[in-house]
């Protein structure tokens, strides 16, 4: 397997991508173009505010095997791993006032000074729930509801983690990054009690935005909450595939690479796949009704 950032044509295996879960039933919204140059902007810029921040506006760091990832959260995972063994890592709260000073002195960049883990961990949920894009997207979000509800596990597995690769790029890196340190900690959870189901549950309502206001859940809102629970322990146990590429679906990016050579040219095969696929549909009912009334 091959990390994305390592595919040569990363729209071609987007498109590949939306493809296949087209074929599993799982309508995918088409992502709008970037004016943007480039995702990796403000990586060398130091003053940039940490918190109620795009991804793509912090200062960010590049990490092997998993792309550019906020410098915070770089740092507040080495104070992580070096207590990982504490008990109630990401569940114990730690101090309020303590955390809004430190918070105050992370944004004026003088670091985790007077920091302990359970302030560490406090700090990256609310970096997590005061971004204003939810790392998993709001564009994408429902499609990974869809994605878990499939009925298949292994089949709902393949489709979360298919969707994954659509994610912009800094979400993506920071998807598999974070996803990576949560799997760490549940192996040590004989000592800190926390495994990926625990994790799960701390975690999915700061990753995956409620987008409620009110403090007491409705039904509907509770069942999301579980399904959100649920795909978050399910990343936290592939985390080693999240935003990875296997190797046929590789093989198959180069193949339509040659084929295609331009991405309107993609995005032309794309739209005639779906006209054809919905005439097809059109045919049906026209045969179906027509059987009815005696043609």
């Amino acid at each position: 397997m091959k990390h994305i950032s390592a595919v040569d044509n990363v729209a071609n295996l987007r498109a590949l991508v939306r493809h296949e879960l087209r074929e599993i039933s799982i309508k995918v919204p088409k992502p709008k173009k970037s004016k943007r140059a480039t995702n990796k902007i403000n990586q060398d810029v130091t003053n940039e505010q940490i918190f109620g921040n795009h991804l793509s506006g912090v200062h960010c760091v590049h990490v092997p095997e998993c792309g550019y990832v906020a410098k915070f959260l770089v740092e507040a995972a080495e104070i992580i791993i070096d207590n990982i063994d504490s008990e109630g890592v990401f569940r114990k709260s730690g101090a309020v006032s303590r955390q809004k000073e430190i918070k105050t002195q992370l944004e004026s960049g003088k670091g985790f000074v007077g920091a302990n883990v359970y302030d560490v961990t406090a700090l990256v949920k609310q970096f997590f729930r005061e971004l204003p894009e939810p790392l998993f997207t709001s564009v994408y979000h429902d499609t990974f509801i869809r994605c878990y509800q499939l009925g298949d596990l292994n089949l709902a597995t393949k489709a979360v983690l298919m969707l994954c690769l659509l994610l912009p790029d800094e979400h993506a890196s920071t998807l598999r990054y974070i996803m990576k340190l949560l799997s760490r900690i549940s192996e040590h959870s004989e000592k800190n009690k926390m495994d990926s189901a625990n994790l799960a549950v701390v975690l999915a309502p700061n990753l995956m935005h409620m987008n409620s206001k009110s403090e007491t859940m409705k039904s509907g809102e509770e069942k999301l909450l579980q399904v959100q629970t649920a795909i978050v322990e399910l990343l936290i146990k592939h985390a080693d595939a999240v935003c990875m590429v296997d190797e046929e679906l590789a093989e198959r990016t180069v193949f339509m690479s040659e084929v295609f050579s331009t991405d309107d040219e993609l995005d032309a095969s794309e739209d005639n796949l779906d006209d054809t696929k919905e005439n097809r549909k059109k045919d049906k009912k026209r045969k179906r009704s027509g059987s009815f009334q005696g043609i």
